[in-house]
């Protein structure tokens, strides 16, 4: 018995193995999210499965992608339908189908790895909920108090065949700061995952914007505006297509959104944004590190520290100077060491008691804004 990668034309094996291994997972994995599992997208080799004879037995897929922070790409990867079919739990498929995609992983250079699960399930395999969402609900109340400017934005549901408005949502996407970068081909059926539903913000019929929430919208992710400043137009137009309150879920680097919101919300709340496994520490630090600076003042400092990593040690000196910043390999001695799942935390979760072993200055340089897009994530 041996782990293979799917081939392309197994897909409705793949797909029948999935589902029947997630039965409390409805409306199945073609329907919830069709970016990865339709044939054309050829799902197949992105999927490390052990097979005995004709019989698929397990199955994980990892599927790579490019991830933009600030302008700067990082290798990262999503692993997602970590199955094992019910007569074979507990003889050790995840583990090695695991091991094998973190190994392939390592070999193909990724930065980062993010997936959602059962948090203990995966810290075994180095992974850790991190990143930073700012939640905020808003009710109609709190825009009658808030004495906006009547706006002449709507709300319509994005169109399937609407290319001109898909090319548009298309290039927002790819300025945003952070962001995953997305095949156009395969845009309508990202922009759907999980259910979602992509709703466009026009004013007097030109595009100024989109967002992600489902049939009903209750609930807003992935807001962007062709002029950030349209915040408030933005929300009031929102809630005027809603039936009741809405909740925004935003990243910390949206700095205007976050603004606006956090003015006027009912409630705000900091959550995490999925599990992530660092595989280069050096490479993300650097990368959101400077995009950190670029949205808030650092203090100026230096500190060694020495990484534990799961695959490997690092030891980086991270300094920020006049709102310069940098991130270098060194064999100077550390002044803080952290094992993986500590350095984790610290660098980049909302709530970190390993920051309180740092030097106040470098504290307060955390948690990085480290933020994923749901629509990206499998």
């Amino acid at each position: 018995m041996e782990t293979i990668t799917a081939k392309d034309g197994e897909e409705r094996e793949l797909l029948r193995f999935l589902d029947k291994a997630f039965t409390n997972i409805p409306p199945r994995f073609l329907k919830s999210l069709p970016k990865l599992y339709k044939t054309e997208y050829h799902p197949c080799p992105n999927n490390l499965i052990v097979r005995e004879g004709r019989q698929i037995r397990a199955a994980v897929g990892l599927f790579p992608m490019e991830f933009y922070v600030g302008g700067e790409k990082l290798i990262a990867a999503g692993i997602g339908n970590v199955a094992v079919g019910k007569a074979w739990r507990g003889e050790g498929y995840m583990k090695r189908l695991m091991g094998q995609s973190l190994a392939l992983s390592k070999q193909r250079g990724t930065d980062l790895l993010a997936l959602g699960g059962q948090r203990q399930r995966y810290q075994y395999f180095g992974f850790e909920d991190a990143g930073v969402s700012y939640n905020y609900s808003v009710t109609k109340t709190n825009l009658r108090h808030a004495r906006l400017e009547k706006t002449a934005l709507t709300v319509e549901p994005l169109r399937p065949g609407d290319t001109e408005t898909l090319r548009a949502v298309h290039a927002l996407n790819e300025a945003a700061p952070l962001h995953c970068k997305r095949d156009f081909a395969a845009l309508w059926d990202i922009l759907r995952s999980w259910s979602n539903v992509p709703y466009v913000l026009r004013r007097d019929g030109v595009f100024a914007g989109y967002f992600l929430s489902g049939q009903e919208i209750k609930g807003v992710s992935e807001l962007r505006l062709t002029d950030p400043a349209d915040i408030g137009g933005a929300v009031q137009a929102i809630l005027a297509a809603a039936p009741k309150d809405v909740s925004f879920s935003l990243s910390p680097v949206e700095t205007e959104a976050n603004a606006f919101l956090a003015g006027i919300c009912e409630n705000v709340g900091v959550s995490h944004v999925e599990q992530f496994h660092i595989m280069n520490y050096e490479r993300v630090l650097r990368a959101f590190l400077r995009l950190s600076a670029r949205v808030k003042p650092l203090c100026d400092g230096e500190i060694v520290v020495h990484i534990n990593g799961f695959l490997e040690l690092e030891t980086l000196r991270l300094r920020v100077e006049g709102g310069e910043t940098s991130v270098e390999a060194t064999d100077a001695p550390p002044d803080v060491t952290l094992e993986h799942l500590a350095a984790t935390r610290c660098f980049f979760a909302p709530v970190s008691p390993e920051r309180n072993t740092l030097p106040a200055f470098a504290a307060a340089w955390f948690p990085l804004p480290l933020a994923f897009p749901g629509a990206d994530s499998v």
